[in-house]
């Protein structure tokens, strides 16, 4: 269960992200937004019942001038490309409400914030996914945004989970 972000979706979601980054910026929050090139759910059928893992490959932030001191290297086109250590480094997942997708049926899409030891400036995951409000569908899986798989540039690893959910 993997899609390669469109560019309709791209767009879509980058706008919704700008709009959460502003809401945060009127709270004195300095999000540092990310642009993932790829992101989908992966099925862990190891556990009863089976655990979706929402895997986003985090590549690309939009680049401000603070990035270098927060372990990110400069890349091409004003964008750069991340080594950032996710799993040291990210201590709490914020996860907003979500809400449908509007230009393709069964997906939803949430704002993510990574809140590292650095709380006023987390990083910001437009993250748009398969799935369904409804709880009772079994042509789609539930999703409950509790287990996570972010990788960087590097192609390291950070396996997060949150348990419980706060109003962002």
């Amino acid at each position: 269960m993997s899609a390669t972000v469109d560019r309709e979706a791209a767009t879509w979601s980058a706008n919704m992200a700008a709009i959460e980054a502003s809401r945060l910026r009127e709270l004195s929050v300095k999000p540092l937004v990310m642009q993932p090139r790829n992101f989908g759910l992966v099925k862990d059928d190891s556990h009863s019942p089976p655990l979706i893992i929402n895997r986003v490959e985090a590549s690309a932030l939009a680049c401000v001038s603070h990035c270098r001191k927060h372990g990110l290297t400069l890349g091409i086109l004003r964008q750069i490309q991340t080594n950032f250590p996710f799993s040291s480094r990210v201590k709490q997942i914020m996860v907003s409400e979500p809400i449908r997708y509007p230009h393709k049926d069964n997906f939803l899409y949430v704002n993510v914030l990574l809140m590292t030891e650095q709380t006023d400036m987390p990083l910001l995951i437009p993250y748009l996914y398969q799935g369904s409000l409804d709880k009772r569908r079994k042509d789609v899986p539930h999703n409950d945004l509790k287990e996570w798989l972010i990788i960087n540039s590097n192609g390291e690893r950070a396996r997060l989970s949150t348990h419980k959910f706060h109003k962002m």
